[in-house]
């Protein structure tokens, strides 16, 4: 959260002169060192293919998960790829995974990664007269894993006839594993849809139907885009949409329907005067949904936002009663978001008529943009140069670096496209300031109820970081200043970073907090 600070105007400065001025770069540009000027692309073969999943492994390396053609139908398709967006040859062939489920199309539209490092992709096959919830478990050296389901791969119908699985999620205490999405019947009257799996692949019998649980939501057109488990609880909460209007549905752990949310255990609601459609969902910590897709409104598709609370009521306490719609000029589609700090990232696609773009974007705990993202702007539409879509969006650990997913048209043919994205202020041309250059005080030190910061340069910026390097306050200033006390009477004991910011660098120093009510 931003704060601004009772400051004190500073007049008549004077600026220190360096031989080598730093320029301040903004969290949400284009990462020139990650691939090529920022961007991949890859292809399996002289076909189509499109990326739809995204997942980073602790070593930072990126998994990606999709289709690929191959002249005649859709296989599922992984490929890996170094922290710097060079292709992993140690996975797979030549660092790439394809391989068909079933005798028809194959579409790889989710992907997880346990523990152990083993890679779970799902989706969904289909031939001319059902399709199926599919899943395949892959070795850390990208291997189907002969361990998991036949050969490594698991089917399931869900026993209306056509199934796509939409979203998959591992449940913390056990590693089982979760697929939600849609069950059609021969008419399109569709169901939400889940099963949870054991470790094995196996269906879980103490779960729902043998498994298996479909719900309907009373309209023809009822469809769950979106998975997440409640931190805590475990509970599992399916998102999309019924006919026009946002829906979520909320599980217990047994599969049965929640009813201390929604009207038992579902949650309707409607903004716009057309389709609406949830594509995405996160869970707070404290059991707050967040969810992005679209409103539409005559001709006009906007990305759309909203908070609820763990009981399926709107949180009015977030954007305008509970929710945000950003219009950026076009045909305006949310497809996910994930956490990153005190922050949302999101992935979409805005489209000028056929031709589509990348957006990522970014929210602050309110639902309005972070406009300090991208020089002050809040979102960065990024070109491939030909008709491109972002489908997933995830954080590059240790420094938080945003990774867009999609597809991107290169010559006649879609091929798979990453984009990356700084994440926080950097500075070009300057490291941080030597210490016999500017003087930062910070008194006392160890403090229970407050601390100085006094420097010996004008700033404008504090960011406060506990040793796990999440930021506990972020303090901008309406001008400049040399001295500002911060309150650490309810921080808790331990060990902290204070970063400031002046015009051409930072500085940071550490304090320690001894605080004796905690």
């Amino acid at each position: 959260m931003r704060k601004f600070l009772h400051t004190y105007l500073i007049a008549g400065l004077t600026f220190f002169t360096f031989q080598s001025m730093a320029q301040v770069q903004y969290p949400g540009i284009i990462d020139s060192t990650f691939g090529v000027n920022g961007k991949v692309t890859s292809s399996f073969n002289s076909f189509a293919c499109v990326a739809r999943a995204i997942a980073v492994q602790s070593d930072g390396k990126i998994v990606v998960a999709g289709e690929s053609h191959n002249g005649t139908f859709n296989r599922f398709a992984i490929a890996r790829y170094l922290s710097d967006g060079t292709i992993d040859n140690q996975f797979g062939t030549g660092g790439k995974v394809v391989f068909s489920i079933g005798t028809g199309n194959s579409v790889a539209r989710s992907i997880a990664i346990q523990n152990d490092g083993k890679i779970i992709v799902a989706g969904n096959l289909e031939n001319q007269t059902y399709s199926r919830f599919a899943m395949a478990r892959l070795t850390s050296n990208g291997v189907l894993d002969n361990q998991f389901g036949a050969n490594g791969i698991v089917q399931t119908a869900l026993d209306l006839g056509f199934d796509i699985a939409y979203g998959v999620a591992i449940v913390p205490s056990s590693g089982k594993i979760v697929l939600g999405g849609v069950s059609f019947d021969t008419l399109a009257n569709g169901e939400f849809a889940v099963a949870r799996y054991n470790t094995n692949g196996t269906l879980d019998g103490g779960f729902g139907n043998s498994g298996k649980v479909r719900t309907p939501l009373g309209t023809q057109w009822d469809q769950a885009n979106a998975l997440a488990i409640e931190p805590g609880t475990e509970k599992i909460v399916l998102a999309g949409r019924t006919l026009s209007n946002y829906a979520l549905v909320k599980y217990n752990t047994n599969g049965t329907l929640d009813p201390n949310f929604g009207l038992n255990g579902k949650a309707i609601y409607t903004i716009g005067s057309m389709s609406e459609i949830i594509n995405t969902i996160y869970i707070n910590p404290d059991g707050k949904i967040v969810a992005g897709g679209t409103s539409q409104t005559g001709s006009n598709t906007d990305m759309a936002l909203m908070r609820f609370l763990n009981n399926g009521q709107i949180d009015n306490a977030f954007g305008a009663n509970g929710i945000s719609l950003f219009d950026l000029g076009g045909t305006d589609i949310l497809f996910s978001i994930v956490p990153q700090g005190d922050y949302l990232v999101g992935a979409g696609s805005s489209y000028i008529g056929a031709a589509g773009d990348f957006v990522a974007l970014r929210f602050d705990t309110i639902g309005a943009f972070d406009y300090v993202f991208n020089n002050m702007v809040g979102f960065n539409i990024t070109s491939f140069g030909n008709s491109s879509g972002a489908n997933a969006v995830a954080v590059q650990q240790p420094d938080s670096k945003i990774i867009l997913v999609g597809s991107a048209m290169v010559g006649t043919v879609n091929n798979f496209a990453m984009a990356r994205y700084t994440s926080d202020f950097t500075f070009v041309g300057l490291n941080e300031i030597n210490a016999s250059q500017a003087k930062l005080q910070m008194m006392p030190n160890p403090s229970s109820d407050f601390v100085a910061i006094e420097y010996s340069r004008p700033y404008s910026r504090i960011v406060i970081k506990d040793m796990t390097g999440k930021t506990v306050e972020d303090i901008t200033s309406g001008s400049l200043i040399r001295s500002y006390t911060l309150d650490v009477e309810n921080y808790l004991s331990g060990v902290y970073t204070a970063t400031v910011y002046f015009d051409s660098g930072i500085k940071v120093q550490k304090f320690i907090v001894a605080n004796t009510k905690n």
